[in-house]
């Protein structure tokens, strides 16, 4: 592991040091307030949703209607999804209404252009289709073609949009902890309850949530839930081996209904 701070790597070369800093950083506590929301969006054309839309399309689109007015981040996957990154706010509620003006203004301004912000987290219309080429997707689209996940990743990177809700982690490591059970234990009541991609380029997925089965399909190392009550110890045992080398994850899975040959896994 290499922290990277300043411009400057130092290395992490011990056990000791890699969990001090999981505990110092990933999981720092403090008291709550801030909520930071990521909202994704795939973007089509209203008389041609099977088309793809250029990323240049969208930045100039966007820089012609001005500012955004809560003033979140406006970046892009490597699809071409469109996504709003908010400030921190003190609160749920003025979170939600400060990227609900900004949705709004990115909505106005691809409207006057026949596109649309559609509200599904898999792509019904379009094959994955990569626009941007950046050394991290490189890396990453290597990465899963030689751990042998090369379609599920070539479609989670291109086909696929999220809502990301960021929360303080809690005042203390036992509120910490208490949050990162009571999470990965409703994980799968969340997932049921926002399940809204059952379309995946024009085909039906079998899933009500397509998006779902492609990340815990993508690379189980990483994407399962982790086992465990102590996310700093879960974070820091993370095995640095290949895909092939690692033990089959532990922690809930979700299936499809009829398929009891595909049973959850064992764990927590």
């Amino acid at each position: 592991m290499t922290l990277v701070t300043d411009g400057a790597q130092a290395p992490l070369r011990t056990y000791a040091a890699v969990r001090g800093y999981v505990e110092r950083v990933c999981f720092k506590t403090g008291p709550p307030g801030l909520v930071g929301t990521e909202l994704e969006w795939l973007v089509v054309a209203r008389d041609r949703p099977d088309a793809p839309v250029p990323i240049p399309l969208l930045q100039d689109l966007l820089t012609a209607a001005g500012p955004l007015p809560e003033r979140s981040a406006v970046t892009f996957e490597p699809g071409g999804q469109l996504e709003l990154s908010s400030q921190a706010f003190r609160g749920s509620t003025a979170c939600w209404r400060a990227l609900s003006r900004d949705t709004a203004h990115v909505r106005a301004a691809l409207d006057h252009a026949g596109l649309q912000l559609l509200g599904t987290a898999l792509d019904p219309y379009r094959s994955p289709r990569r626009q941007l080429r950046l050394p991290r997707y490189d890396a990453m689209d290597s990465y899963f073609t030689r751990a042998g996940h090369g379609a599920c990743g070539e479609t989670m990177m291109n086909s696929t949009a999220a809502l990301q809700v960021n929360l303080d982690v809690g005042p203390d490591r036992a509120e910490a902890y208490r949050r990162w059970r009571l999470l990965h234990q409703v994980g799968p009541t969340l997932v049921a309850a926002f399940a809204n991609s059952p379309v995946h380029a024009g085909a039906p997925t079998g899933w009500r949530s397509g998006r779902q089965q492609i990340w815990q399909d993508l690379d189980p190392m990483r994407t399962a839930a982790p086992a465990g009550t102590d996310p700093v110890t879960a974070f820091t045992d993370f095995p640095p081996r290949r895909p092939s080398d690692a033990p089959a994850p532990r922690g809930w899975r979700l299936v499809p209904r009829g398929r009891p040959d595909l049973p959850p896994v064992g764990g927590g």
